[in-house]
Order: structure tokens, then sequence, then C-alpha cells
């Protein structure tokens, strides 16, 4: 897969790439969470269909992220299907059919792995979690030593030694 790349062009010449990427290479998405653990696997095809240039693509990967729940890491997999028209205007993207979403290009080149690192995240959960009876309940702190609970002063009993006088 090329380092940067004419999507126009791809499109003409109907390319394909797919394989397997090390994560190290989306350093968005490394920031984004606890980590990756596995290769992230994905497919990309550029078509040009009746004068309208196409990107079909899948990105597939295992996440790793923090439980807002427990607080632990939780595997989230990702596993994304996206059909793009690719456009050069806002009226352009208003045409398109509703089975493609637009992806507006410029006429500088892009970089594939950039889109491939747009898609995955996008599709980060918003507020990932364990599964409902799958958290680790969280560890509270034994206290070193019991309180032993006494009868309480009165707070009252002041009162008492006046009333008395």
């Amino acid at each position: 897969m090329p380092d940067l790349a004419d999507p126009w062009r791809l499109a003409e010449l109907h390319k394909t790439y797919s394989g397997r990427l090390k994560p190290a290479v989306f350093v968005r998405l490394n920031e984004a969470v606890e980590g990756v653990s596995e290769d992230i696997d994905y497919g990309l095809r550029f078509a040009k269909v009746a004068r309208l240039a196409i990107l079909e693509g899948h990105v597939k990967a295992r996440l790793v992220m923090k439980c807002q729940r427990c607080l632990e890491p939780v595997e989230v997999a990702v596993d994304s299907v996206f059909r793009f028209g690719l456009v050069a205007s806002e009226a352009e993207a208003e045409r398109l059919p509703d089975d493609l979403d637009p992806l507006l290009m410029t006429d500088q080149p892009v970089d594939p792995l950039d889109l491939l690192e747009d898609e995955l995240l996008l599709c980060l959960p918003l507020v990932p979690m364990h599964q409902p009876g799958e958290c680790r309940r969280p560890s509270v702190p034994e206290p070193d030593e019991p309180e032993i609970k006494t009868k309480k002063d009165n707070p009252f009993a002041a009162l008492s030694v006046l009333k008395g006088r």
C-alpha cells in the first residue's frame, strides 16, 4: 500500500489493498486506547462506477480499553465495513446514492493508513464496559482495627447538670 496516493487515480485504476498491519503504525489509535491485542486486518478497494469514485473497505481489530464500570482492562472487538463515495464538494455529496457515505477529498494525496485509522477511531465505544456480570469487584481494603462502638455521650447531659442546680 502506498504511503501517499491520489484516491481519484486509485479509483481509475481499480486498486485493491489488503493485509495485516502492526498496531504501531496507528499513532492516534494507540493514544486513544490502552493497547492493541493483535495485528490489524484491513482491506481497501478503490473503484470507478458510473462516473463515481468509490472506496470500499473493512478493518478489524481487537483493542484494549479501560472498563468504565470497574476500571479494569476490557477487550473491545472492532469490525467495520465501510463504503464511501469520493467527492470534491458538499454539492457532490448531496447527490450521492443513499448506500454511500461521502468522503470529501481535495487535490492533495492522502495516506490510506489515515483513512483506516479514522475508521477505527470512529468505531471506538464511547463508554467501554465488560459484559454485565464480568466486571471484577473493586477491592476495598479492610480496616486495620475494627472500631468498637461504645455508648455515645448524650449531648444534653450537660443540661441535666444545670437543671439539678
